[in-house]
């Protein structure tokens, strides 16, 4: 299982640098959280987790957090018949330059070369009606038969262009070149074993074409609009080359990021989301950002594509996601997990309650501790000076966002994930948590619908402080369990 990384080997030190949401990322968590709370739900987060579970291998290791999320939600709600395929394609990669031609390409006697399907192009198994012991091989049309729908739509209920389908003849010697069981040289009388097959049209090309074009292997260029379920971009993060946006290819919504809408206004926080351009003119600002463009990855295309499609559906609006993300993002600024931190350092009776019933008390000074997007139960654990605790989720990224905000990557990352759950106080130690060897450390482990948060100890010279010096002193990371709160002079 691609997302079971609890207690692996992973050899991988963690990144617990705190690298802060794009606004493309917090726009995609913010669709989730649209999406769970429509009447009816139009997804789960039980669901949006198996999308993601499902995921091929390469897709889940090599692309980021939310371009995973990104992908599976167009998946779920393509099953959901909230969209058509073909409406996914047009958005992705826009009008088809192939036209739906009643003439077959290829004629009787023509030689033609079976392209080579790439897994890498994928992000969910497609349904090929091509053999792979083709691929690359040189063969010739010996029928046409006829034009028919697609199977590689009509797998998922999609509708495309019909492809024409021929039957193909190859010399066996040319398949099996290593393998083949007829050797006619023994016999002096030269023979020439054949077999075939059915190929569709998208499958084939002529042999001077081989090696013009990267495809998918239905005949569809990687950077043209007329593209295959599932099907958007390499297995690496970005489906440009490294380090440049190669325009030479045509579709409609290359690097468009028009489906977002536009950010919130500047707000006075630490964290910066580069909203200081104000005075600048248009042009020197449209001139800087062109400058700084990262290649789009191929999950950010979907996420575009998938937040335009669901607009122009009237499913979402612009102003939904943008308002949801001003309320993610209040989390962050808000840190309400601190505030029931504070309460139960100065009230015996109020951590009494928080530890046993952590909701209810929670509810007390009107903090709501289940998530938005779906409806989870907070435990919270008191550290004390024999116990340390310190919570992970390893199957996904479960988390308290409504009470510590949106997740750091750290705590979202493969290493971090499948480390903590084995090797704790070497975690601890990379995060510069050292604990003494009588000190035992309990993990939490979120693997369901329960979000933990550690109640750390009070340091000691903080009696007599006010709320507000106390709360000062509460961060994200103690109520992770990653850190310890010490004074500033400690």
């Amino acid at each position: 299982m691609n997302h079971d990384v609890g207690g692996l080997d992973d050899g991988s030190s963690i990144d617990f640098r705190d690298h802060g949401l794009t606004y493309w990322e917090q726009s995609i968590h913010a669709l989730l959280v649209i999406l769970a709370q429509k009447s009816p739900p139009l997804m789960t987060t039980d669901e949006l987790r198996r999308c993601v579970e499902n995921l091929e291998a390469g897709a889940y290791r090599s692309w980021g957090y939310y371009e995973r999320w990104a992908v599976a939600m167009t998946s779920l709600l393509l099953e959901r018949q909230v969209f058509t395929q073909v409406e996914v394609d047009l958005e992705l990669w826009g009008e088809s330059d192939e036209a739906d031609s009643d003439i077959p390409k290829f004629n009787v006697g023509a030689e033609v070369q079976v392209k080579k399907e790439d897994s890498r192009l994928r992000w969910r198994k497609p349904h090929l009606r091509c053999p792979g012991y083709v691929f690359q091989c040189v063969g010739r049309v010996e029928k046409y038969i006829g034009k028919f729908d697609d199977p590689f739509f009509m797998a998922f209920r999609g509708q495309g262009p019909k492809q024409h389908l021929y039957t193909v003849s190859f010399a066996a010697r040319d398949l099996w070149r290593e393998g083949h069981d007829n050797d006619s040289s023994s016999s002096g009388v030269e023979v020439e074993d054949r077999v075939t097959l059915e190929v569709y049209e998208g499958w084939l090309q002529l042999p001077s074409e081989a090696g013009v074009s990267q495809t998918d292997g239905m005949g569809r260029d990687m950077f043209s609009s007329n593209r295959g379920v599932g099907v958007i971009g390499s297995g690496d993060k970005s489906i440009f080359p490294e380090g440049s946006h190669d325009h030479s290819h045509s579709h409609s919504h290359s690097s468009d990021t028009s489906s977002l809408p536009p950010p919130p206004p500047a707000h006075d926080h630490s964290h910066d989301h580069n909203h200081d351009h104000v005075h600048e003119s248009r042009v020197t600002v449209e001139c800087r950002a062109v400058d700084n463009e990262e290649p789009e990855s191929a999950g950010q295309r979907v996420g575009h594509a998938l937040i335009r499609l669901l607009i122009s559906k009237g499913i979402i609006t612009s102003e939904d996601i943008r308002t949801t993300v001003c309320k993610l993002e209040s989390f962050s600024d808000k840190l309400l997990g601190a505030d029931l931190v504070v309460k139960a350092w100065m009230d015996e009776a109020f951590r009494a309650r928080l530890l046993s019933d952590a909701p209810s008390a929670a509810m007390e000074v009107d903090v709501v501790t289940s998530n938005a997007n779906a409806p989870t139960v907070l435990q919270v654990v008191a550290c004390t000076p024999q116990i340390h605790h310190v919570c992970v989720c390893t199957l996904c990224s479960c988390y308290p966002s409504g009470l510590l905000g949106l997740s750091p990557a750290w705590y979202r990352s493969r290493s971090y994930r499948a480390r903590t759950i084995r090797e704790p106080r070497k975690v601890l130690a990379e995060f510069g948590t050292i604990l003494d060897s009588s000190v035992a450390v309990h993990v939490h482990d979120s693997t369901a619908d329960c979000r933990f948060m550690v109640l750390p100890l009070r340091p000691e010279g903080t009696e007599g402080w006010s709320a507000e010096e106390l709360r000062a002193l509460v961060t994200r990371d103690s109520m992770i369990g990653i850190s310890q709160i010490k004074l500033p002079d400690a």
